[in-house]
Parts: structure tokens; C-alpha cells; sequence
């Protein structure tokens, strides 16, 4: 009995923060990707006003938030049932973790571009912050236009060859510090999808019960 415990306590559930965060990031650098062609692909409407941005801002999120929330409602039912069996605790705190660790690299990526605004780093970085920061790539650009046109970001790149550019132009701290807080909106997916994940609670089938609950209660009253 004492070695079939001692053995149970040994298997890798696979659901440690590391690894978690580890498919996360994964995760997260796919769904950049797939955002860099989608604003690339709608380049003529994001210069559309305020409409333009906001259309393709909701289709990036709409893809990378999705994504990001139900792998972690996975994570989420899975813990629930090794919490149920006595194999783990319930960590309050996982989903946060999980949700700061994962945005880790796009903070970092606020390092080099603060230093580009005060000239130590002699380029202009924001077309690649862009880039690198794709499925917030529109808001990056309500937030900052100067040469937010994608197809601009993409010639940077092409002339990588050229030394001679100046540092990131216009960009005040205060800007700075709102395109430093954008991480922060895959960690909500992050946790919401945990902490729902962990009680059961499925948004999309309890919407549906609702609807279909108030449309018998409607139908009822007509009776």
C-alpha cells in the first residue's frame, strides 16, 4: 500500500507552472505568427480610421485570447480532477503564475525599445516591436501611429542593411507605459481560462442553457 502511494506521488502529471508555461509560450509564439499574417493580409484596413484597427485587433485577440483560454480550461479540468482523486492541491495562485510567466518575453521586449527612445540603441525598434507583439499589433498602433502602416514594418525588415536609422521617434513614456501594460491581456485570458477550467464551468454551453432555459420559461407563460 505505502509503495503504490509512494509511486503515485513519482508519475509526472505534466501540469506543473514550468510546463504549463512552457506550452503556453509555444502557444503564444504561434498565434504571433498567425497575427503577423493576418495585419500584414489586412494592411489596407488597418489605415481605416478608428474602425480599421479595432476589426482586426478583435480578430487577432479574438484567435490568440481563444487559444490561450482553452488550453488552460484543459489545464484547468485536469487539475480539478487530480485535486478530486488526492493526487495534487489546489493551488489559488497557478493560473497567475502561469499568466505572468507566459508574458515574460514581451516585457522583455520593452527593454530594448526604452533604450531605442533615448537614443542608446540608435534604431528605430518599433516596426519590430510590432511585429513581435502581433496579436497586439493594432492596438500598438492606436496607441502610437507613426509608421504603423504593416507593409512599413515589413520594409524595415527587407533593409535590414541599412545602419544609418534614427531612434524610435514620438514615442512618449506615457505611450510606453501603456504598450508595456498590453502583455497583461493574455494573462487574463490565462487565468480566466484556468480558474473556469478548475471549477467546470464552461462559458459557451452555460450561455446556451440559459438561452434555452428563458425560451421554455417564455414558452410556458404563453401556455
Amino acid at each position: 500500500m505505502e509503495q503504490n502511494t509512494q509511486q503515485k506521488q513519482r508519475i509526472n502529471l505534466h501540469n506543473s507552472v514550468k510546463e504549463l508555461s512552457f506550452q503556453l509560450w509555444k502557444t503564444l509564439l504561434l498565434c504571433t505568427l498567425i497575427c503577423v499574417v493576418v495585419v500584414i493580409s489586412l494592411s489596407g484596413v488597418m489605415v481605416n480610421g478608428l474602425w480599421g484597427p479595432l476589426l482586426t485587433e478583435t480578430i487577432c485577440l479574438l484567435l490568440t485570447g481563444l487559444t490561450l483560454y482553452t488550453q488552460m480550461w484543459g489545464a484547468g479540468d485536469r487539475d480539478a480532477n487530480f485535486i478530486q482523486f488526492g493526487r495534487i492541491e489546489r493551488d489559488p495562485l497557478k493560473g497567475l503564475k502561469i499568466g505572468l510567466i507566459v508574458i515574460i518575453p514581451s516585457l522583455l521586449l520593452n527593454i530594448p525599445l526604452a533604450l531605442s527612445m533615448v537614443e542608446l540603441i540608435p534604431i528605430d525598434l518599433l516596426p519590430f516591436y510590432r511585429i513581435l507583439q502581433a496579436p497586439v499589433w493594432p492596438l500598438i498602433n492606436l496607441i502610437h501611429p507613426h509608421g504603423a502602416v504593416a507593409h512599413e514594418a515589413t520594409a524595415a525588415i527587407e533593409e535590414l542593411n541599412i545602419t544609418a536609422m534614427p531612434a524610435t521617434p514620438g514615442l512618449g513614456w506615457g505611450q510606453f507605459a501603456l504598450l508595456w501594460l498590453l502583455p497583461f491581456i493574455y494573462t487574463f485570458f490565462v487565468v480566466a481560462g484556468y480558474e473556469l477550467g478548475i471549477r467546470r464551468i464552461e462559458l459557451g454551453f452555460k450561455l446556451m442553457y440559459e438561452d434555452k432555459k428563458k425560451k421554455n420559461a417564455r414558452e410556458t407563460g404563453r401556455k
